[in-house]
């Protein structure tokens, strides 16, 4: 069976909606920064912050391309891992690529609740991690679009409503179309 990669900025739902579909499709879970947290033990922030986002780049590059040989999986990736275009093609290998969408007033309120509940965000800017999210989606946004074969905006959805309409999606789509044969 072929992947679901979740792609999208943070604070989307890639990761709340990705286990939930995982769970409903009977497909392994995977979480990229978690499998980079493992791999370096310790948190995506403190990576950052002891060897710096090229570092955490390299490591994402080389879990995409693991993950990319792998069949039946739920993938949530990290909200920069289209911007390297060789990991939008290995994912999009085995994968249908998933964007879940959302403005930037619904992505900085879910960060906020995520901050209060004290996850660490490291800076992509080097400011205020709830201050950068307009640029850098701006930024992002291209990349997203060039990446994916489907788009959800998630602003008024629950997770399991962006999991069903993924389901939706992986049910009713012609495979052969994006896969040839």
């Amino acid at each position: 069976m072929k992947n679901i990669a979740l792609i999208g900025f943070r604070g989307t739902g890639k990761t709340t909606a990705g286990r939930i579909l995982a769970k409903k499709l009977n497909m392994l879970f995977m979480d990229t920064d978690s499998i980079i947290e493992d791999i370096c033990g310790m948190p995506v922030w403190q990576i950052v912050e002891s060897y710096g986002w090229t570092y955490f780049r390299h490591m994402e590059a080389v879990v995409c391309e693991l993950l990319s040989r792998k069949s039946n999986l739920v993938i949530s990736t990290g909200g920069g891992m289209v911007v390297n275009p060789e990991n939008a093609r290995n994912l999009a290998k085995n994968s249908i690529m998933i964007w879940l969408k959302a403005s930037p007033v619904t992505i900085k309120k879910r960060l906020k609740k995520d901050i209060m509940s004290g996850k660490i965000l490291p800076s992509i800017t080097n400011s205020d991690p709830l201050y950068e999210v307009d640029s850098v989606l701006m930024e992002r946004e291209p990349y997203y679009q060039k990446a994916s074969h489907f788009t959800i905006n998630t602003d008024n959805m629950s997770p399991e409503e962006v999991a069903d309409s993924i389901i939706t999606i992986y049910q009713g789509i012609d495979r052969r179309a994006i896969y040839g044969g």
